[in-house]
């Protein structure tokens, strides 16, 4: 698992691309920092919506994961 400023700094970078219709970019950073934390929710929600705008059908599949873990989140605070 890689630090949270890591994965973080990765998250940030990704958002940076989108801004700028980088979906390719965008893509490749939220997969490495999913990979570094694979219970990152909001980057495969965004991962998804990064699918999406660049015309990829993974996108439901990273919309699904992002849901499990949120549900998994909660279950855990509670």
């Amino acid at each position: 698992m890689g630090t949270k400023t890591e994965v973080e700094s990765l998250f940030d970078e990704a958002i940076r691309h989108e801004e700028h219709g980088e979906w390719d970019q965008a893509i490749a950073n939220y997969t490495t920092a999913i990979r570094l934390d694979p219970k990152f929710a909001v980057a495969y929600y965004n991962r998804g919506w990064a699918y999406k705008e660049n015309g990829k059908t993974k996108a439901e599949a990273d919309f699904t994961k992002a849901k499990e873990l949120k549900e998994v989140g909660k279950k855990v605070a509670h």
